[in-house]
């Protein structure tokens, strides 16, 4: 009835006008939508083949569509992405462990490589990055419910009440919209935790919106 997606990073990214790309040679991507990728070197995001910002190596971005080897991704920002510099997120735990050993001090990285561990269904070691990122950054709101979502991927509804209650008390962002949206998010894992918690009857947990 779980599901993989439930717990990652929420993001609203259905709806977003997709530009159309200059023909060229169609590859043949493994990717599809529904993906997540990570980055594995700096790159330039493209609306229209025009380049609207650029992502560093590490960042976790979704896939909404694929066209030929261009991806079209969100995080941040929404736009194309080559494929050449991305690498499928359930595979990149040994990048992010390379760069652990070089930051080790970096939050950042344990939270994406917990996710990276929570997409090959390790949600023991998920959790334990997720403790490890708060411990060095605790002031991070998103870390709390982010890491709710994988005790409730283990059953441990207690816990999961308490991190998206936690991240709720703590949100806060200077963008209103993306504010509502993870509000949004949290208020409906929170009351899923608890109808999963009290066993009145089946939820489902879907990817959030």
């Amino acid at each position: 009835m779980r599901t993989t997606a439930f717990f990652l990073i929420a993001l609203a990214t259905a709806g977003l006008p997709v530009p159309d790309l200059a023909a060229r040679e169609p590859q043949h991507s493994s990717y599809k939508a529904g993906d997540f990728v990570v980055v594995i070197r700096q790159a330039e995001l493209k609306v229209e083949n025009k380049a609207v910002d650029t992502v560093e190596p590490g960042v976790l971005m979704g896939v909404d569509q694929v066209n030929g080897d261009w991806l079209w991704v969100t995080k941040d920002k929404a736009g194309w992405l080559s494929s050449a510099n991305v690498m499928p997120a359930e595979k990149s735990v040994e990048y992010f462990t390379a760069a652990i050993r070089r930051n080790p001090a970096d939050a950042r990285l344990f939270a994406r490589r917990g996710v990276a561990r929570a997409l090959n269904h390790d949600y023991p070691a998920a959790l334990k990055d997720y403790h490890e990122a708060i411990r060095l950054k605790p002031a991070e709101a998103v870390y709390y419910g982010d890491r709710g979502c994988f005790y409730m991927a283990i059953g441990d509804f207690d816990r999961a009440i308490a991190d998206f209650a936690e991240e709720i008390k703590r949100i806060d962002s200077e963008d209103e919209a993306r504010r509502e949206i993870r509000l949004q998010w949290l208020n409906q894992r929170l009351a899923e935790a608890q109808t999963l918690k009290s066993g009145d009857g089946a939820v489902t947990l879907g990817e959030p919106k």
